[in-house]
């Protein structure tokens, strides 16, 4: 029989990691290790690297073409990842080339 304040594992680390802080650092490598996931296969493959400074996503691409496109999406694509992320991650997205 379960009580009906147990919590599950899962629950209980997430918690831990929102009280401490710890959680944030976790989320933004979890963005850059799915940005495939948020751009696409053939964005993805024109990208360099993608890294984290501050509340900001540093994205070096490959293909100025391929930068220009994502730029135009920028918007969207910066509330898509908050959303994945449940929080905000990500405030603004620089691309360069």
């Amino acid at each position: 029989m379960r009580r009906s304040n147990e919590s599950s594992l899962g629950d209980l680390i997430d918690n831990w990691l929102k009280n401490h802080d710890k959680r944030s650092p976790i989320v933004k490598a979890h963005v850059v290790n799915r940005w495939e996931d948020f751009v696409g296969k053939m964005a993805a493959r024109y990208t360099d690297y993608v890294k984290f400074d501050g509340d900001k996503l540093i994205v070096k691409m490959k293909s100025a073409v391929a930068r220009r496109e994502l730029e135009m999406i920028k918007t969207p694509l910066i509330e898509k990842i908050n959303q994945e992320a449940g929080s905000e991650v990500v405030a603004d997205i620089e691309f360069s080339s």
